[in-house]
């Protein structure tokens, strides 16, 4: 059962849509990847420069736990009708991708509060959660967002995923199966 959690601040979103995932917590990502995302760095692209975090971060993060990245896919620039791959150098022949419409994924939208910002939010068996504090997300549909990028996720089963509990050195809840 996922548990929405809503960010803190501006920039915590891919985070607080890992914790999501995970069932998690948003301390359990930000003790794991060894920062919070609040330091500065003239290069961001948020309004007050604060770093975030890095989708390469949370993919890492969604590893650990037997989740990955489907074929990243996002929108042509003035269509929203036809999706193309993001490494258009391998794949410029593909015009579109089909998959289940109720298939999880991580969106990247437009910030509705931040100007040229993006914002993630999930996507999960035909429901929104938005980490937004703003947002309620029983009340909002994908109609609602300007969606730049879709990631659809792969959950692996398999009994060598114990990273969890071994890497991420953090304390997780314990399995009823240990």
């Amino acid at each position: 059962m996922i548990k929405e959690i809503k960010q803190p601040n501006s920039w915590s979103c891919s985070a607080c849509v890992a914790a999501m995932i995970t069932v998690t917590t948003l301390e359990d990502v930000v003790i794991f990847l060894g920062h919070d995302g609040s330091r500065i760095s003239e290069d961001s692209l948020h309004p007050d420069k604060h770093r975030g975090f890095y989708m390469r971060e949370i993919m890492l993060y969604l590893a650990c736990f037997g989740i990955g990245p489907g074929l990243s896919i996002k929108f042509n620039e003035g269509d929203g009708e036809k999706w193309t791959i993001i490494d258009d150098d391998k794949y410029d022949k593909i015009e579109a991708i089909w998959f289940p419409i109720s298939h999880p994924a991580i969106i990247a939208v437009k910030s509705k509060n931040l100007k040229e910002c993006e914002h993630v939010i999930l996507w999960m068996y035909g429901r929104i959660y938005d980490s937004d504090p703003k947002t309620n997300s029983s009340e909002v549909r994908l109609k609602d967002y300007d969606i730049v990028e879709w990631i659809p996720l792969t959950f692996f089963e398999d009994e060598f995923i114990k990273a969890p509990k071994q890497f991420l050195g953090v304390q997780m809840k314990k399995d009823n199966n240990d």
